[in-house]
C-alpha cells in the first residue's frame, strides 16, 4: 500500500483551505447543473422557501470523492494497487502545484499589505498585483477540482458505486 503523501505543516493547512474552496465552487457548479435555483432577494417570505444553491456545507455532493476517502476505503471497495500509485501520485502532483502556487503567490502578498499601509492607494499601480494574486487564486481552485475530477477518474463505476454508499454512512 502507498503511503499518504506527507506534507510540509506551513502548506497543510493552505492545502485543505485551498480544497474546500474548490469544493465549494464545484458544489456550486453541481448545483446550478442540477437545475436547483438560488436563494433570491426578492423578499424574506420568498427566500425563505427558496431551496438552497447547494448540498449543506458539511458533506460533499454524491459522487465527488476526496482522495483521503478514497485511500482510507482502498480495501473496502477494491482499489487495486496500481490505482493506489496513480492516487499517490495525483496527490504528489497536487501538492507540487500548490507549492508552486505559494511560491509564485508569496512575493505579492507584502506589496498588497505595504499597499494598505499609505494614506491613498493607487489602484493603478496595484491592479497589475491584484490580477497576479487572481490568477494564482484561480489556479489554486482549479487545481483542486481536478484533483477530484482525476480521483474519480481512476474509480471503476462498481468502486464509485461502493464509494457512494460509505460516504452516505459517514458525516462530512
Amino acid at each position: 500500500m502507498v503511503a499518504p503523501l506527507p506534507l510540509p505543516p506551513s502548506m497543510r493547512k493552505a492545502a485543505l483551505k485551498l480544497l474546500a474552496l474548490g469544493s465549494l465552487v464545484l458544489l456550486l457548479a453541481l448545483a446550478v447543473a442540477r437545475g436547483r435555483p438560488a436563494l433570491v432577494a426578492a423578499g424574506p417570505a420568498t427566500a425563505a422557501r427558496a431551496e438552497p444553491a447547494r448540498p449543506p456545507a458539511d458533506r460533499l455532493p454524491p459522487g465527488v470523492f476526496a482522495p483521503l476517502l478514497v485511500r482510507e476505503s482502498a480495501a473496502a471497495i477494491g482499489l487495486t494497487d496500481e490505482q493506489l500509485g496513480a492516487l499517490h501520485e495525483l496527490e504528489r502532483a497536487h501538492a507540487d502545484e500548490l507549492q508552486a502556487i505559494h511560491e509564485r503567490s508569496a512575493p505579492l502578498a507584502p506589496e498588497v499589505a505595504a499597499a494598505f499601509e499609505t494614506e491613498r492607494i493607487d489602484e493603478t499601480a496595484l491592479a497589475p498585483v491584484i490580477e497576479a494574486l487572481l490568477d494564482e487564486e484561480r489556479a489554486a481552485r482549479r487545481a483542486g477540482l481536478l484533483l477530484l475530477i482525476r480521483t474519480r477518474n481512476l474509480l471503476t463505476p462498481e468502486q464509485q458505486k461502493a464509494l457512494r454508499a460509505i460516504a452516505e454512512e459517514l458525516v462530512w
